[in-house]
Formats: C-alpha cells, structure tokens, sequence
C-alpha cells in the first residue's frame, strides 16, 4: 500500500512539471535555464511514473527493488529539474527529502543511508558545478550544505528510529501470537475440565463457559455476552452477595435443589475488583458422592472376601475334624447325632462362604 500511494504521487509530480513544461510561465522558475533539458527529462519522468504505476500494481519485482529503482529515478530526477532551473535558489531542492527519507523509512539500513550520501554528494557538486559558472557569492553553497546536512540528519533519525520500531512491531507480534497460543492452550484446558468453568466480566456477562458448565446451565444457546441471571438466577444472587461483601476473597457455596442435585459453587477475582473478570467454578457434588459410595462398596467388598478367607480356614479344620471323628468305633447315637449337626452346618457356612467369594471375583466374560 505505502509503494502504491508513492506511485501515485509519482504520477502526479510528473503531470505538474508536464503542465510547467508545456507552458511559458515567466513567474515561475523551473526548467527556464535548460528548458530543451527541462522538457526532456520531465517527458522520461512521466514514463517512468506510468511504469512504476503499472509494476506497484502488479506487484513485480519486490517491494524492496521497486522502492529503490523509484527513489533513484526520482532522485535524478528532481536533481535535473533543480540543475535546469537555476539550482537550489528555485526551492525545488525540498522536494529531494520525499524520494531520500522514503527508502530510510521502510527499509532502514546501510543502503539506504548510502543512497542518501550519493544524493547530498550529487546535490553539493551541482551546486558547486553552477557556482563556478555563475561566478556568484557563497550564499547558495551555504544553502546547499544545510539542506545537505538536514536530508542526512533526517535520514539516519528517520532510520534509527524506523528500525527499533520495526524490531518492537515484529516482538509485539511474537508475543501477540504467544499470548493467543496461551489463551487457546488455557480454554482447551478448561473445557476439559470435569469442573464447571464459568468466566463472568465486571457486569456479570457470560464471556466463557466450558462444557460441563454449559451443560449444568441447561445447555443455553447464544449465551455469550448474555447476564448470568438469565440462565442461573440463584448463581447470580450468589454472585451479587460475594462481589457486594466476601471480593476480591475467595468463598464457597452449598446448593441443593430438588433435594436431588447439590452443588459446590466457588467463586474467585482476577484483576482489579471492578474491573476484572470473575471465575465461577461449579462441581457437582452428588456424583462425587455416588464415586465415593462406590468406592466404599468396593472397599467393603474386598473386606468381605478377606473376612470369607479367614473363616474357611478353621472351618475346613473343624468339618475335616468331625469326619475323622466319625469314624472312631466307640461313638454312641448321640455323639453322631452330634457329628452329623457339625458337617451339616459346616458344608452350609462353606456354601455361605463361596457365595461370598463369588460376589467379590471379576469372572471373565464369555464372548458369543
């Protein structure tokens, strides 16, 4: 865009010097001391600003061979218009500082500071050139050496400063890019969260919900932007007691609805307390419940099977003690009456016993 707008101008300088060339203004001292030279140049000008009109559209070559072809051209140029009109005393030299800052501004650099040297040295044995003609005073060397030290003092401010800018834009864009990285990185950490997320700015505008949040909310569309009362009015009066009393502190809430669903609501401040953003989290406290109950199932399954272990042990040793008893030669009816109400009750607490075990074993699943 700046090379396009450069080309335009180009092309508009060109047709005013056109129009002095094609007309006798005896007012207006340009191109009158070689006006046959002035016509000539101002003719090549032209042509030139057409080209560079066509190739800044186009885009070929680069930007860069482009600034620097157009800068030169129009630096001798305007070197040979101030030549055909008498010198500096024309005041046409200020129009060189455009086609010599130019180059310091979007490319700064060794070569830009170059092409300001070459046209001040140029600008200086023009001068110097029609001085020795004109056999005249000092005063327009004089005024050629402050335009000279002005084009190069302007030059090297110009680059230096376009150049640490240049060098803090591209930082800024780095850390542009990092700091979206990072935010992309923190929501899709959010939304992987089982805890629900809900970002609220100063008014209590909605500006993130993760998904487990969106989904305690009733799974609202367009809820961007939108006031949290809209969806969750008990949140919100929530919200409004600890912004008005407990903030920037961090506190915690119990709710219950429908003696059903509980919730654990905390809430937090980040940045300034009427400015910054607030953090809602929301957990839902009867799955937590329902994880911690199986847990306990779990854990009393695994005390049960340990409990059944020990006591098949002695009452392996008791039943295998009543066998052996019962076939010594001496028992009366009553000690097998006795004998036979020990294996009984045995075989039945062994049967308890598997049962247990069998609960408490993850058999292996039989695929058909």
């Amino acid at each position: 865009a700046p090379l396009q707008l450069y080309s335009i101008y180009r092309l508009i300088l060109a047709g005013i010097f056109l129009v002095f060339s094609l007309t006798d203004i005896s007012s207006v001292q340009i191109g009158n001391s070689e006006s046959h030279l002035f016509s000539i140049t101002v003719n090549t000008y032209l042509g030139f600003a057409l080209l560079g009109v066509f190739l800044s559209h186009i885009k070929k070559p680069t930007s860069t061979k482009q600034l620097y072809f157009n800068s030169i051209i129009d630096i001798a140029f305007l070197l040979s218009v101030v030549f055909t009109s008498g010198g500096l005393s024309s005041g046409l030299g200020i129009l060189i500082l455009l086609p010599v800052i130019l180059p310091n501004i979007l490319n700064p650099g060794q070569m830009s500071l170059l092409l300001s040297a070459l046209t001040v040295l140029a600008l200086m044995g023009i001068q110097a050139f029609m001085q020795s003609q004109a056999n005249d005073g000092s005063y327009e060397i004089f005024h050629t050496g402050v335009l000279s030290l002005f084009i190069m003092t302007i030059s090297w401010v110009a680059g230096s400063w376009f150049e640490k800018a240049s060098i803090t834009a591209e930082l800024a864009k780095r850390r542009g890019i990092d700091l979206e990285n990072l935010s992309q990185l923190n929501q899709s950490i959010l939304d992987q969260l089982q805890t629900g997320i809900v970002v609220l700015d100063h008014n209590a505008a909605i500006r993130h919900l993760n998904p487990t949040a969106w989904d305690m909310l009733g799974q609202p569309d367009d809820w961007r932007s939108h006031q949290l009362k809209e969806y969750a009015p008990e949140l919100s009066n929530h919200l409004e007691f600890w912004k008005a009393n407990i903030a920037p502190k961090v506190a915690s809430y119990d709710l219950k609805h429908w003696k059903s669903t509980e919730f654990t609501l905390r809430l937090s401040q980040l940045g300034i307390r009427n400015q910054g953003v607030v953090l809602m989290y929301i957990e839902d406290t009867r799955m937590q419940r329902e994880k911690q109950q199986d847990v306990k199932m779990a854990s009393l399954g695994q005390l049960t099977a340990n409990i059944a272990h020990e006591i098949r042990n002695p009452l392996g040793a008791i039943s295998h003690a009543a066998q052996l008893l019962s076939e010594s030669p001496e028992l009366d009816k009553a000690d097998e009456r006795m004998i036979q109400i020990i294996q009984a009750n045995s075989k039945r607490m062994n049967g308890t016993i598997e049962s247990v075990l069998n609960l408490s074993r993850k058999n292996n699943p039989k695929r058909e």
